[in-house]
């Protein structure tokens, strides 16, 4: 790894807002309505990025790595949320986002990211989970490959067109 993983500040807003448009329109296209990703919009991105580093909720981190001084990936983790505890007791911490520009991807900065969120949010992977939609074999596979279990499944819908994601989860160490 040669990139830095750090705390994401208001100024990395539109940085990140890129990059989370950029990967979910090549991640999801053909999952999603075309439509529907087409209309993704780098400045409303920003403004909420920018909002939640300005007034993070509780217990929520957000971190970004940088890559020769430019921000090529993120993530974000806290505590799961009370329907998600209520579906999945045996876990309270929540991987909320975690993504990556094709470049920084196979340098172990996806890893680092996720130990940082982790690490921040106040231990190992252990009681940790997340959802990541089902067609993103790439994902779970990193998920998978750190120790993540399938743990459920859930659907939800966006522009009509039903979609589909696995919980995966660390197990309490």
């Amino acid at each position: 790894m040669t990139g830095s993983v750090r705390p994401a500040h208001p100024e990395d807003a539109l940085a990140v807002a890129r990059v989370h448009v950029a990967v979910w329109r090549e991640v999801y296209a053909g999952t999603f309505p075309d439509g529907y990703l087409a209309a993704l919009s780098v400045r409303e991105h920003e403004r909420l990025w920018r909002e939640r580093y300005i007034r993070p909720e509780a217990g929520t981190v957000h971190r970004v790595v940088d890559l020769s001084g430019r921000v090529v990936g993120f993530a974000s983790g806290g505590p799961a949320g009370r329907e998600v505890r209520r579906a999945y007791p045996a876990f309270d911490r929540e991987l909320y986002a975690l993504y990556l520009l094709p470049e920084a991807r196979g340098r172990g900065l996806g890893r680092a990211l996720l130990e940082a969120v982790s690490e921040a949010l106040g231990g190992g992977l252990g009681g940790m989970m997340c959802f990541v939609i089902s067609c993103n074999t790439p994902a779970r596979r990193f998920y998978e490959r750190l120790g993540a279990v399938p743990v459920g499944s859930s659907s939800f819908r966006v522009d009509g067109e039903r979609v589909e994601e696995v919980a995966y989860g660390w197990e309490a160490l």
